[in-house]
């Protein structure tokens, strides 16, 4: 909640400080040094259509779970569950509505927006739109899956009780692990075997601290992204773009446009 305000904040100081510089010539030079930025900024959203659509999305479904009664959040987020029960009822629906509420409440908001709007916006204009897409399907799809299949199992030989069918799992998560396997993959340099030990001791630790392997969603939803989205680089390589700090040292644009970089592979 707090980082929606304060973009909405942001937001209608600069529409109100573009309006008193239009009116007061001292604050020109400022604006014009400010429009350096937040041209960017509107470059690098366009760039990436749907990583901040998605982001919209979620973070104005985490907004209703925070103003509406936790007994009511408790009933919506176990019928969206990608649970055994659901999917086996209605797999299709619950599939798309899971991935649109943010686990607990709304818990680490802020790290999902953050993670999206940088390394995840990234990658989607090196992978385009549609693949984006497709990595993100694969990851939480996949993982749902081959969560429940895991638990499945666990249930059957007794390894875990029955009431696992039941359990509540919902969130962004696994789409952010896909997304930010695709965003690791094609890193440059020392940025990727960091990343990919800073993921694995992320992802890896949790089983040694207690988590059962049914509970390792997040794990597979990475392994498939990356897997999804390695496999589709040998095929369509692609596009090259700099990073963010590349383009404002170089203050050039995109190297992509708009529209390129909503077409699919």
């Amino acid at each position: 909640m707090t980082l929606v305000i304060i973009l909405i904040f942001l937001a209608l100081f600069w529409y109100l400080f573009r309006f008193a510089a239009h009116h007061i010539k001292k604050l020109r030079p400022i604006l014009s040094f400010l429009e350096k930025y937040t041209s960017f900024l509107h470059r690098w959203v366009v760039s990436a259509p749907a990583t901040f659509t998605y982001v919209a999305i979620f973070v104005a479904f985490t907004l209703v779970q925070r103003t509406s009664p936790d007994r009511l959040i408790n009933v919506i987020t176990r019928v969206n569950s990608t649970n055994i029960a659901t999917l086996t009822i209605r797999p299709l629906s619950a599939l798309i509505t899971s991935s649109f509420w943010v686990a607990d409440g709304g818990v680490g908001l802020t790290i999902y927006v953050l993670a999206f709007i940088s390394l995840i916006a990234w990658a989607e204009r090196t992978y385009g739109t549609a693949r984006t897409i497709v990595i993100w399907i694969m990851g939480h799809v996949g993982g749902s899956l081959v969560t429940v299949a895991i638990e499945l199992w666990a249930i059957r030989t007794g390894l875990a009780a029955s009431t696992l069918a039941h359990t509540t799992d919902v969130g962004v998560s696994y789409v952010m692990a896909a997304g930010l396997a695709a965003a690791i993959w094609i890193m440059r340099g020392w940025h990727r075997p960091i990343a990919f030990l800073g993921m694995a001791i992320l992802l890896i630790s949790p089983f040694f601290f207690g988590q059962a392997i049914w509970e390792g969603g997040h794990l597979y939803a990475f392994l498939l992204g990356l897997a999804t989205a390695s496999i589709s680089l040998k095929f369509i390589p692609g596009r090259p773009v700099k990073t963010p700090l590349e383009e404002l040292q170089a203050g050039k644009q995109p190297c992509q446009s708009t529209k390129d970089q909503s077409e699919s592979h």
